[in-house]
């Protein structure tokens, strides 16, 4: 709705976004948009910006001498959704597998390291305390490519958010629940219960624990110790059943 009316959020990061227990949101500092005068004919700029939430093609810019555009918000927007999507993990983050201290993110950014994409042998590797890339909808994970690596050079392949909106839709209808852990709700792409995985992984702090446990109050008990690299092998037994979360695909407006 502000690209339409020809504004730019420009410093849009997570501590401008504000949700409601209703869902309802509030952007706030707006006061930093960038807003176009048509009357006087002037641009009045966005001046500030977050390294982490910035393009690759503005990063180490001066933020008052450039013109923003909705390319640019979109960025931002798909940083953002990638966090809420991935227990807050940043796209760019990863293991830095060269030689030296690691790069900060925005000189990861401005060189396109995405490292969820490319060649195993690539600069980054995903970071192994994070969810894994496959845990979300195969059409989630193509609008992340579109974003992180396809508008590294061309910004205008960045997914507006009417397709996030849709595509995230669409993979709500496609999400079933856990036997063993109804909390644990994850997408039919998959053939078994990635967070009763990532319990595991985390030595037996589940992310999203059951109402049970949450009762019991398990979930504020410190994890086991983990046990040997012998005895943490998962079994091979098939999967329980699972229960479909579908539900009619909402229609935009």
């Amino acid at each position: 709705a502000l690209h339409e009316r020809g504004y730019v959020v420009g410093d849009l990061n997570e501590s401008n976004v504000l949700v409601a227990e209703t869902a309802l949101v509030t952007i706030v500092d707006t006061d930093s948009f960038q807003v176009w005068d048509a009357a006087a004919g002037k641009m009045y700029r966005c001046r500030v910006g977050k390294p982490e939430f910035t393009p690759p093609e503005l990063q180490g810019k001066r933020f008052p001498d450039v013109d923003r555009s909705p390319e640019h918000d979109r960025f931002g927007l798909g940083v953002l959704i990638f966090q809420l999507l991935m227990e807050g993990t940043h796209p760019f983050a990863g293991v830095y597998r060269g030689s030296g201290d690691p790069p900060p993110l925005e000189q990861r950014i401005a060189a396109g390291h995405y490292p969820h994409v490319g060649p195993p042998g690539g600069p980054y590797g995903p970071a192994p305390t994070a969810p894994s890339i496959a845990t979300l909808f195969p059409g989630l994970r193509d609008l992340f490519t579109r974003c992180f690596q396809d508008g590294q050079f061309r910004p205008g392949l960045r997914p507006d958010p009417q397709s996030w909106q849709w595509m995230i839709e669409e993979a709500e209808t496609h999400l079933v629940s856990c036997w063993v852990n109804n909390q644990h709700v994850y997408g039919d792409h998959l053939a078994d219960c990635p967070w009763c995985a990532r319990a595991e992984d985390l030595g037996g702090r589940d992310p999203f624990p059951s109402g049970e446990a949450v009762q019991a109050g398990e979930h504020l008990r410190p994890p086991p110790r983990r046990a040997s690299a012998a005895g943490r092998k998962r079994s091979s037994a098939p999967s329980p059943p699972r229960t479909s979360r579908r539900s009619p695909r909402a229609r935009p407006l």
